[in-house]
């Protein structure tokens, strides 16, 4: 029962933080304001069945896709911060196994997402109330999303076994999800494609942890309920596996040596692409010295560089895939526009955080402020460093999305000005997440704490403030209409979202910009 024991430590110190608690709320409000804006403009006049699916999807969406994030940021840090502090290797000393050890650690990540996930499920009861959805839909739903959360819990474990810094292993961590997210499936449903076998048509959805999403209706489910099934056998299969390659690692790499010839091969690997991965260019290196000394902190490796381009890349690759696979190139671009868009936002906002957040817990950002170049010189240099990585690609991705919606034009398919409106939110609210993420990061120590309040400032206000709004009218519309009257449609017009989203990028990264200008000095008191 010695393993019990850890689990049952590793639940008692999860429980007495604050932050399980608030995990409970958070999540269920976060659910109710992220699926209440965007399902209000389809739920007037219409009847109850459509509404009950039209809420269902508003609600399920952004549940799995927290559970798909679980792992960075539960358990993606939790073994390397282990190994850092020195502590890992004292739990060896007594009589616990390796796979006791990764059980207690996965159980005190999961106890947060499964408070968070149990109290958001019983809101997707409401559609079953409205019609439209079934009880069978709902109770898959509930397996997907704990099933997605088993994956990438897992997989979060296994990137921080095998890494030592936070940074690199929340970035594995994201790598590996979105490899077995969307590269796998795309790779099997192009290979189908040239095979012409159509039989196999839902074996993409199988590899893939969004599969679930388009298995779990009912229409989907008695075609053929063995694929839901599979499906569910093979992500338990793909968390276990993780698992399972945790255990064998972690008892391999929590030892620190510096003697080479003690070293692993899986260790030597590591070493040597860590060793590939810095760029070797003096006369490169000697420019961004003498130009911007603390620039090259984040220019000097050519995974911070490829990342803009393999973000771009990947958003090519899978427009071409639907756009020739479904034959649906106004969804294809479409999905390009605003996933490429999350994508863009998401992997700047890494960036701009990471970096400044490891050396500000490490000492590193006071060494370089007590230098010639000042605080000032240092979020000056940083911001120079993300120029240099990110204005070329967002350009492309600028250019390539208006020749999508050109050839679009062209073919005769109507585009919405709000195509363009989505790509002006692109760059404001880069601009955003660049200011607001480098002074949360120089204000505090925690990189995951600085993103969560950097995206909740630039997304979550006005999300909130929308969906709070959307509710008030709705309500009121509702007993208008009871005495023949309405609010009208002009309240659903999302050009007040672009309105108030525009304006609050400029707020946020005018204050970002003046907290950094003028009390810079304070930032790393």
């Amino acid at each position: 029962m010695l393993w019990w024991v850890l689990v049952d430590r590793e639940l008692r110190a999860a429980a007495r933080r604050a932050g399980t608690w608030w995990w409970r709320v958070g999540g269920a409000l976060a659910l109710c304001v992220g699926a209440l804006m965007p399902a209000l403009p389809f739920l007037h006049d219409a009847p109850p069945a459509f509404q009950g699916e039209v809420l269902f999807t508003a609600l399920i969406i952004p549940l799995w896709f927290s559970c798909w994030m679980a792992g960075m940021v539960l358990t993606a840090d939790s073994l390397a911060r282990e190994r850092r502090e020195g502590t890992l290797g004292l739990l060896f000393l007594t009589d616990l196994s390796p796979a006791t050890v990764v059980a207690g650690k996965l159980a005190s990540g999961s106890l947060q997402a499964l408070g968070a996930v149990v109290a958001a499920l019983p809101l997707l009861t409401l559609p079953i109330l409205l019609g439209g959805v079934s009880p069978g839909q709902w109770s898959r739903a509930a397996l997907v999303c704990l099933l997605t959360l088993w994956v990438s819990l897992n997989v979060g474990l296994f990137c921080s076994a095998l890494n030592l810094r936070v940074v690199d292993a929340l970035g594995w961590t994201f790598v590996v999800l979105v490899i077995l997210s969307a590269i796998i499936p795309m790779v099997v449903g192009v290979s189908l494609g040239f095979l012409d076998w159509h039989a196999l048509d839902f074996l993409p959805a199988v590899w893939t942890p969004a599969g679930g999403l388009f298995l779990i209706g009912d229409t989907a489910y008695r075609s053929g309920p063995g694929w839901f099934w599979a499906w569910a056998a093979v992500q338990f299969a793909l968390g276990l596996c993780a698992f399972t390659g945790t255990r064998m690692l972690v008892d391999r790499l929590w030892r620190e040596t510096d003697a080479p010839a003690r070293l692993g091969t899986i260790r030597k690997w590591r070493a040597a692409l860590h060793q590939w991965m810095r760029i070797r260019n003096p006369a490169e290196r000697a420019v961004w010295l003498d130009r911007a000394p603390y620039a090259w902190r984040l220019l000097r490796t050519r995974g911070d560089r490829w990342m803009p381009w393999s973000v771009l890349g990947s958003m090519v690759l899978l427009w071409i895939w639907i756009a020739w696979r479904w034959e649906w190139t106004v969804g294809a671009t479409w999905v390009f526009l605003f996933v490429g868009g999350a994508l863009v936002r998401a992997v700047t906002l890494s960036q701009t955080i990471s970096v400044l957040a490891e050396d500000r817990r490490e000492g590193g950002a006071e060494l370089v402020a007590t230098s010639p170049q000042g605080p000032e010189g240092l979020w000056k240099a940083h911001w120079l460093a993300l120029r240099r990585l990110w204005l070329w690609p967002l350009l492309l991705f600028t250019l390539a999305s208006c020749l999508m919606g050109w050839g679009l034009a062209q073919r005769g398919t109507s585009i919405s000005p709000h195509f363009a409106t989505s790509l002006v939110l692109v760059w404001a609210d880069v601009a955003a997440l660049v200011s607001a993420g480098t002074w949360m990061a120089m204000s505090g120590r925690s990189a995951l704490l600085s993103m969560v309040l950097t995206a909740g400032l630039v997304w979550g206000i006005p999300w909130a403030l929308m969906s709070a709004a959307g509710a008030v009218l709705f309500v009121a519309d509702l007993m208008f209409r009871s005495i023949g009257q309405g609010v009208g449609d002009w309240v659903w017009s999302p050009w007040i979202y672009f309105g108030m989203r525009l304006g609050l990028d400029f707020l946020v990264g005018g204050f970002a910009w003046h907290q950094l200008c003028r009390r810079f000095r304070t930032s790393l008191g």
